[in-house]
């Protein structure tokens, strides 16, 4: 993360790398993109700011996110680490219950 050269008390971070790292979500990674740009735009009609998504590139899904929040540019980079392969090769043994299971 960086911050700004200022000592004062606006002085915050204003860049992010955020990784979002899904669970076991049945979900492909352009939900999470939806997701964040419908509940982004409405969190940003709330607190009197524009939110702009722009598409990543690179080899991971992602997205870049720009906006303005009091006076300030801001912006971060989005990345959903996929681990599907993981979880489905997990989820044929099923779920086990009790030490003999």
């Amino acid at each position: 993360m960086e911050k700004s050269g200022d000592s004062g008390a606006d002085a915050g971070v204003f860049r992010r790398h955020v990784l979002y790292i899904p669970g076991y979500d049945p979900f492909p990674p352009r939900r999470y993109r939806e997701l964040y740009r419908t509940e982004g735009a409405a969190q940003a009609v709330v607190s009197g700011y524009q939110l702009t998504l722009q598409p990543r590139s690179g080899e991971t899904y992602g997205w870049r996110v720009a906006a303005e929040v009091d006076g300030r540019a801001v912006e971060a980079e989005v990345e959903v680490l996929v681990w599907s392969d993981l979880v489905k090769g997990s989820m044929g043994r099923g779920i086990a219950v009790g030490p003999d299971a």
